[in-house]
């Protein structure tokens, strides 16, 4: 398939939020469609603005496995699409399975299927495959999909050595949408990918966040294979804890957050 550059629209002239990778200008996000992307003159992207407060991106919680000595090729994972946060005050919610490259930390290269609540003041989920270099100020994306709480949804991330084309795939099983990226090894600045990881990340207010939390106080992740073997020796890690955020590995393929929803 011919490589093709297409960028997305950019309409809004101010930051955009994106997963795992603070703000990013609009013109340097790029959607692929289910097109071989080629994003070999964004060079120019490099950088990326700060952080605006009182709003603060990070991993509310996260589980991780690998280490440097491990490459990443394969994940499967499935999850439930949980209820509409009650309150919005511009808060932005991602659940995502993904893959890091050196360090299992925000800014470092990304690849992973999102599901996302209030993503360019979206008032509802999303669900969208993403390829997110934080520090150099790029993303490339599917098409966002929109799905209701309840859906199951199901994804996969694959490496094709033949081709050298990762395959990041977002499907919601009740209406057989899919976002679909397909982005060449060459364009991920060819790094190795050697973190899996699940993650709860935020852009919130902090007084605390437990009112803008989905009413459910859980998302379980299920299905969970990489490298084609169930997981195990996940580490956990935790960023927030005033809403009771917990993780809880339930078995080698299925970890659940949890957290206290509590209207103010």
């Amino acid at each position: 398939m011919k490589a093709a550059i297409i960028a997305l629209s950019a309409a809004a002239a101010s930051a955009v939020q994106v997963p795992g990778g603070y703000d990013i200008a609009p013109g340097c996000i790029f959607e692929a469609g289910n097109k071989v992307i080629d994003v070999s003159k964004i060079e120019k992207c490099a950088s990326k603005p700060k952080d605006k407060e009182p709003l603060v991106q990070h991993y509310a919680m996260n589980v991780n496995v690998g280490g440097a000595s491990e490459v990443m090729t394969q994940m499967n994972t499935s999850y439930t699409v949980p209820q509409i946060p009650e309150k919005y005050d511009g808060q932005v919610i991602y659940f995502w399975p993904g893959f890091k490259n050196s360090r299992p930390v925000m800014g470092e290269p990304v690849l992973q299927p999102v599901l996302q609540f209030g993503q360019q003041g979206q008032k509802t989920w999303e669900f969208q495959s993403w390829f997110v270099d934080g520090d150099r100020g790029i993303a490339v994306t599917g098409k966002a999909i929109d799905v209701k709480p309840g859906d199951f949804l199901t994804s996969f991330m694959h490496y094709d050595e033949s081709s050298k084309v990762w395959t990041v795939y977002s499907k919601d099983t009740a209406t057989g949408l899919a976002s679909d990226l397909r982005i060449t090894r060459e364009k991920t600045t060819n790094v190795d990918f050697n973190y899996a990881m699940l993650v709860m990340e935020t852009i919130i207010y902090r007084n605390p966040p437990c009112a803008y939390y989905p009413k459910d106080s859980n998302v379980t992740f299920s299905n969970v294979i990489v490298n084609n073997k169930p997981v195990t020796g996940w580490t956990p890690v935790y960023t927030d804890h005033a809403c009771s955020e917990n993780i809880t590995v339930l078995s080698d393929n299925t970890v659940r957050f949890g957290f206290s929803y509590i209207p103010n």
